[in-house]
């Protein structure tokens, strides 16, 4: 469901945000999934956000909410984003080895859930007359 291993980051942004809710430094990340049918056929397809709070060096991993509210402050229409400072730019650029690890599990950890959420809500889709299914142990899913 998710890319190959040859997957990377392919574009980053270091941006300041007015929101007095945003206490540090929030990193987050936008993975998109495309779920494709045995036929070829998109069923599917999203931007999935993970991330979390900086600090030190690490990411303490937000829930889906909290990172929405962050993202939203940060990119959203009534956001008003400036340039980040040299200082939060050099540290992120600095940590970036061990923050992009922790990034990365982020992501992980987001695609897992939605490997088993996504499944479940096509299942509840009505069926397409002439539909075919692959059916795994516990789950039907449309091929």
């Amino acid at each position: 469901m998710w890319g190959s291993d040859k997957s990377s980051l392919a574009r980053i942004a270091s941006i300041r945000v007015a929101d007095p809710t945003l206490q540090h430094e929030v990193l987050g990340a936008y993975s998109r999934l495309v779920l494709i049918s045995a036929d070829g056929k998109r069923l599917h397809e999203e931007l999935v956000p993970a991330g979390g709070v900086l600090r030190d060096g690490w990411i303490n991993r937000l829930g889906v909410g909290d990172l929405a509210k962050s993202l939203d402050a940060a990119l959203g229409p009534d956001a008003r984003p400036a340039a980040a400072s040299d200082r939060a730019r050099h540290a992120l650029v600095s940590s970036w080895p061990k923050v992009s690890s922790n990034l990365s599990a982020a992501i992980d950890a987001r695609a897992k859930e939605r490997q088993e959420s996504v499944p479940r809500l096509l299942d509840e889709l009505p069926t397409p007359a002439g539909a075919r299914f692959l059916v795994p142990p516990g789950r039907r899913t449309r091929a």
